[in-house]
């Protein structure tokens, strides 16, 4: 792994810039299991536990939503290299654009990739059956404003 990916969550001082990484995703019934947690695994160190929740959709479809909590400061490291490095350059320029309404009051950074393009081995942002990523932001002062200033941090390249 490149060493900037290490430094990519740690500010000059050492403090870490990022608590966690919560990822989600909903797999449907007309969807493989196997398939949708084969896009899942792309983004997860191999030892990741991946839990699984059964949900019941809005015709009372039943849904699994498997879910991962990455806390491990490589593996955040790895990810966020991973989001930087893959997600194109106009995705990354609305996000950046945007902060604003992609973080939130708690200091959380919301991004949803498309789940089929990752399944073709692509990274775009996405809303239409996402694969949704939750990133804490470890802001100090914990406000909304430092986290978008920390966020900005993470997204821009270096």
């Amino acid at each position: 792994m490149p060493q900037r990916a290490k430094d990519s969550h740690t500010r000059s001082n050492g403090l870490k810039t990022v608590h966690s990484v919560n990822i989600s995703v909903f797999v449907h019934a007309t969807e493989e299991e196997d398939k949708v947690l084969n896009v899942l695994k792309r983004f997860l160190s191999e030892d990741a536990n991946v839990q699984k929740e059964h949900a019941t959709g809005h015709f009372r479809n039943p849904i699994d939503v498997l879910t991962v909590k990455i806390t491990k400061p490589r593996d955040i490291a790895k990810f966020l290299d991973l989001i930087k490095q893959n997600l194109p350059k106009d995705d990354i320029h609305k996000l950046l654009n945007d902060l604003n309404c992609y973080v939130d009051d708690e200091g959380v950074l919301f991004i949803r990739i498309n789940k089929q393009e990752v399944a073709r081995n692509s990274l775009k942002l996405g809303k239409k059956d996402p694969i949704l990523v939750r990133v804490k932001i470890a802001a100090y002062p914990a406000r909304k404003e430092k986290a978008v200033e920390v966020a900005r941090g993470l997204l821009r390249d270096g």
